[in-house]
């Protein structure tokens, strides 16, 4: 399972807002709610958070094993 934590991480620390994201990274509204609720995202949106935010996908993204793995 794919989680987005490490990037909710980030931001916190970083004091990225939502707002932000929507505004200067360019998510939808959408978008940030399914990274939120570890949904889906396209990689091409995750290649637009690495390089606005200068981070790789090691720092917003983490693979757990889920019950069944």
């Amino acid at each position: 399972m794919i989680t987005y934590k490490p990037f909710w991480h980030y931001c916190i620390d970083k004091g990225i807002t939502k707002t932000y994201l929507h505004e200067e990274v360019g998510l939808s509204w959408p978008t940030i709610s399914k990274l939120r609720e570890d949904e889906y995202v396209k990689l091409q949106v995750l290649e637009r958070i690495c390089l606005k935010l200068k981070v790789t996908l090691n720092d917003i993204v983490e693979i757990q094993k889920g019950l069944g793995d």
